[in-house]
């Protein structure tokens, strides 16, 4: 078997969001660059397919007559057939189902978890959330090793170098917010919020659509009439959107991580169960104010908190001052260490 196979099987579900994909595509540029051999394990979707046309990697699709339930067959075919030595999982709930059908075959499983598992029968978890209820496993294989807390968080390191420095949050005649609500935003959020943030006269507001927006005609119809609003479509380099920010907002899934690294400001919105845990612990931190869940907001809630932030430097300073002690952004090279040491053992 050669080691320096990888299976990336990762789920691309357009109800799911892009964050999944898109930090196995993170993960597995950082392996090439250690010379390891990637193929990505992937239902049909149009806009992954030409991300990894882009990025010049190779693919298997699993056809779309087999259900998650039914994936270990097709990914144990392949695994023998590509004489691949490691298969990286991040499949969400279908995770820990997977990883038990898979765990007694001659290959290793890291199993990338973010609030989905509770059984471990993975070789290797990481989890690079902060709430430590996500941490908490039972270990059904009783050699796996667990990495859990957001020294592992899995993201761009351009997000690390392109920290907000202190110099940059001042009092200004015109700031700018940045509204950011993932590669999905199912619940529509990023709509309420411009309708919210429109009338305030000192802002210029950027919105940013992902590649898996259902409404992206209407924002952009909203922001005709509205000038100082723009939209910015699934931009490449991200995090020079956040830096010019004086303030995000934001969901509360991987953006919050990638802002707190970057140390900006943000207000955040819970648009589904699993990541209220996310939204109050950075929340009680200090790095965000937690508005709540998206379909219980008060649009006068939103006015008020982003107003109170924007007009107060020292608090915004404060805020970003308050994320230099959680995450360094250098998750992605421990994480490579892990699955190199675990390819070698």
């Amino acid at each position: 078997m050669k080691q320096n196979n990888i299976a990336i099987r990762c789920i691309t579900e357009k109800s799911k969001g892009y964050g999944n994909f898109s930090r196995c595509l993170v993960l597995a540029k950082a392996l090439r660059k250690h010379r390891y051999a990637i193929t990505f394990l992937i239902n049909k979707n149009k806009f992954v397919l030409s991300k990894l046309h882009q990025e010049k990697f190779t693919y298997f699709l699993i056809p779309d007559s087999i259900q998650y339930s039914g994936d270990s067959i097709v990914l144990k075919q392949f695994m023998e057939y590509a004489n691949s030595h490691v298969i990286i999982l991040d499949m969400r709930e279908y995770g820990e189902k997977l990883s038990k059908q898979l765990c007694k075959e001659n290959f290793k499983i890291v199993l990338i978890d973010d609030a989905w598992v509770s059984r471990c029968y993975a070789d290797v978890i990481i989890n690079g959330t902060i709430p430590t209820k996500y941490h908490k496993y039972s270990k059904i294989k009783q050699d796996s090793k667990l990495f859990v807390g957001p020294k592992y968080f899995i993201t761009n390191p351009e997000f690390q170098k392109n920290k907000k420095k202190k110099s940059e949050i001042k009092s200004q005649k015109k700031y700018h917010i940045t509204v950011s609500m993932g590669g999905a935003d199912p619940k529509n959020t990023t709509m309420f919020v411009l309708k919210c943030l429109h009338i305030i006269k000192n802002i210029r507001i950027s919105a940013i659509v992902g590649p898996f927006f259902t409404n992206t005609d209407k924002i952009e119809q909203f922001a005709t009439t509205h000038p100082a609003i723009k939209i910015i479509k699934n931009p490449t380099k991200i995090w020079n959107l956040f830096k010019k920010s004086d303030l995000v907002i934001s969901n509360s899934g991987s953006t919050l991580y990638e802002l707190t690294i970057m140390q900006i400001p943000s207000l955040c919105i819970t648009s589904f169960k699993h990541e209220m845990p996310n939204a109050n612990a950075f929340s009680k931190i200090g790095v965000t104010v937690n508005l709540g869940k998206w379909n219980e907001i008060k649009p006068n809630r939103i006015l008020s908190e982003t107003s109170k932030i924007i007009e107060n430097r020292e608090k915004r300073r404060q805020m970003s001052c308050s994320s230099e002690r959680i995450i360094d952004g250098n998750g992605i090279n421990r994480v490579v260490r892990i699955i190199s040491d675990l390819i070698t053992c």
